[in-house]
């Protein structure tokens, strides 16, 4: 059972990841295209911004909760994501 939580929360965490990618890229064919920037396009920025916040707080929110199951379980740290570098 925890091992589908695990697998279900870096899935999510993989799919929060592909999102900040493409509004990343979202947001720089936003910005690239408009050659006067206008005040709609300066609230589509703003939205796009906040939802990458989010995202990556997601992302990052999760890479600690599955440590903290995988080392509730297991009694260590995760093979993967336990290691101090950015892993999905």
């Amino acid at each position: 059972m925890v091992t589908a939580f695990i697998f279900l929360l870096r899935m999510v965490r993989a799919i929060c990841g592909l999102y900040i990618i493409v509004f990343s890229f979202g947001l720089v064919l936003l910005v690239a295209g408009a050659a006067v920037f206008p005040v709609h396009l300066l609230a589509a920025s703003a939205i796009l911004l906040g939802l990458m916040g989010l995202l990556l707080s997601v992302f990052f929110g999760l890479r600690w909760l599955v440590n903290r199951v995988y080392k509730w379980k297991y009694g260590g740290a995760h093979p993967v994501l336990g290691h101090r570098r950015w892993a999905l």
